[in-house]
């Protein structure tokens, strides 16, 4: 199964299923960080099958969260003039992935851009586009945060 890691330590880590969001608790941690994508079978740790151990990881990756210089695309700059403030809408992009819109306060949109990358849901949304990687771009007087998940 594919998941994503939402919390580690030394000695425990909790994964979610990327799909169905059901919650798996590691009883031991095999080397894997916060954030992570990972493709492994687990299994039920006895004798009350409540805690879980991995029992191989076919595939470990970290998607990167990229901050870019260039702003939001003519296109999302457009959009953004029909949205509400703390309004979001997702579009589809040429080839791969999507971009998700968040029109927010100009005062707001380097806070929330800052807050892009700790958030689960980017890194959840990535693994279930199949993308590589997440490239977020501002505008701060349109009050834009573009968050692009590209192959």
């Amino acid at each position: 199964s594919r998941f994503y890691v939402k919390h580690t330590e030394e000695v425990a880590v909790t994964l979610h299923e990327i799909g169905t969001e059901q919650i798996y608790t590691l009883v031991e941690n095999p080397g894997i960080e916060t954030h992570q994508i990972l493709d492994a079978t687990i299994a039920e740790n006895p004798p009350l099958g409540v805690s879980y151990v991995v029992e191989e990881i076919h595939s470990q990756e970290t998607i990167p969260v990229e901050y870019s210089d260039e702003p939001p695309t003519r296109q999302v700059q457009g959009l953004v003039t029909d949205m509400e403030h703390d309004q979001a809408v997702a579009i589809e992009r040429e080839g791969e992935g999507e971009i998700h819109i968040l029109h927010v306060a100009p005062d707001d949109v380097a806070e929330t851009a800052e807050y892009v990358d700790d958030d689960e849901r980017t890194y959840k949304n990535a693994a279930h586009f199949g993308v590589e990687r997440v490239e977020v771009r501002t505008h701060e007087e349109q009050g834009i945060v573009s968050i692009r998940y590209l192959p």
